[in-house]
């Protein structure tokens, strides 16, 4: 293999600057520089730009119709509209399609590929999103990584993954639950592995929540909920349960922790259904982890979920955990191990798992010890940045 250093493109298609953002970002701060060189394309500003920028990589922001933000928002409405129905009507026109309407933004990145003189792309979201970026790889010839972070793959089929599954060098699904997932819909199962989320070891110091959120000292036992204010999240299913849940026990209160296009939506459920007293919408807060780490304990209310940084944050901040059960989530989380499961939407199973969570103090201290020798054995950002490193490499290798 050549001591070259490789350059590398990664594509990040996503808007929220969510734990996709997070995740490239720790890897481009970690990789070995001296063997692969980063370039980054995002769709969408958000402070991961920056942030990267920082790190000495380039970075590039380029508008596309359909997911950025900041295009225009009739033409984009019409795109996706279009988009939408080709999709569900005319699936064999899906692919000519998105190769027409991503045109401008994939002739900008065979420029940027060419500046560059870019080996390889590293696709950040899921493969149904990310097909620009495989038109991109497929006219340069070379090798494609799509990172399966997500289980949205609306009509994506065996038809449809036979384009990718002929150009994409590597699958990396974020848990087993979504490499299943994509391979029942089609992608090569010889292509796919896994690759956990990884987290850096650091110590996450408990704040003073009460004082600095002036929170009622009458709330003596605080729950906490992390993400972002969106459908996927669960957070209506958790105030749902919430309200039935402090008519047995008002002392406790609970803490939402992130932003979204839901948030006017919640903020009135707390009202209706009157838990303006025992909720506290913190929002975005920079320092999350160390407000994990002062929680008594942490819930995950998703709907649907990957590889949640945040149970990953809760296990290395020793806090105890209550999480859904679906997708990822048990492959995290061994159900009363180093926490517990309950199904989505079941009201009532939900809220008898708090209710173990609040009373069983001697539960709560062996899952934050199982937790965090699980986080530190499994999920660190060593053994992640590693394992994609590997990745690159076997790829390299093929090529020559």
């Amino acid at each position: 293999m050549t001591n070259n250093p490789f350059s590398i493109l990664y594509i990040e298609s996503g808007q929220a600057g969510g734990g996709s953002f997070g995740s490239l970002y720790l890897l481009l701060k970690h990789i070995d520089r001296k063997r692969f060189h980063p370039v980054v394309i995002y769709l969408n500003e958000t402070t991961w730009r920056k942030r990267v920028e920082q790190l000495g990589i380039p970075v590039y922001l380029l508008k596309d119709c359909r997911y950025s933000l900041h295009y225009n928002p009739l033409i984009k409405r019409v795109v996706n509209r279009l988009a939408s129905i080709v999709d569900q009507n005319f699936s064999p026109l899906y692919l000519p399609f998105e190769r027409f309407v991503h045109a401008s933004v994939i002739n900008s990145i065979l420029q940027i590929m060419e500046e560059h003189q870019i080996d390889l792309v590293h696709l950040n979201n899921q493969i149904n999103r990310d097909l620009f970026g495989v038109f991109a790889a497929q006219r340069r010839k070379i090798p494609c990584i799509s990172h399966l972070r997500s289980h949205r793959s609306e009509h994506f089929d065996y038809k449809r993954a036979r384009f990718p599954n002929s150009v994409v060098s590597r699958y990396i699904a974020a848990t087993r639950s979504a490499a299943d997932h994509w391979i029942d819909r089609g992608v090569t199962k010889e292509k796919t592995m896994v690759v956990y989320n990884g987290i850096p070891e650091q110590l996450f110091v408990p704040v003073d929540l009460y004082k600095r959120f002036g929170i009622d000292q009458k709330r003596t036992f605080l729950f906490g909920c992390v993400g972002t204010l969106n459908e996927v999240k669960g957070h209506g299913f958790l105030l749902d349960c919430f309200s039935r849940f402090i008519d047995r026990y008002p002392e406790c209160g609970l803490l939402l922790i992130g932003d979204g296009p839901l948030k006017e939506q919640l903020n009135g459920q707390i009202k209706n259904l009157g838990l303006e007293k025992h909720i506290y919408p913190l929002g975005h807060q920079k320092d999350a982890g160390h407000l994990i780490a002062s929680v008594e304990a942490l819930l995950l209310p998703s709907k649907k979920e990957n590889c949640s940084r945040v149970l990953l944050e809760g296990m290395l901040a020793s806090t105890p955990i209550l999480a859904t059960d679906v997708g990822g989530n048990p492959e995290l989380i061994e159900d009363q191990v180093n926490g517990l499961l309950a199904p989505y939407g079941n009201i009532e199973a939900f809220v008898n798992k708090m209710e173990r969570l609040y009373t069983e103090k001697n539960m709560r201290d062996r899952f934050a010890e199982n937790g965090l020798n699980k986080v530190l054995k499994q999920f660190t950002l060593t053994t992640y940045v590693t394992s994609i490193e590997e990745i690159y490499n076997s790829i390299f290798l093929e090529k020559e």
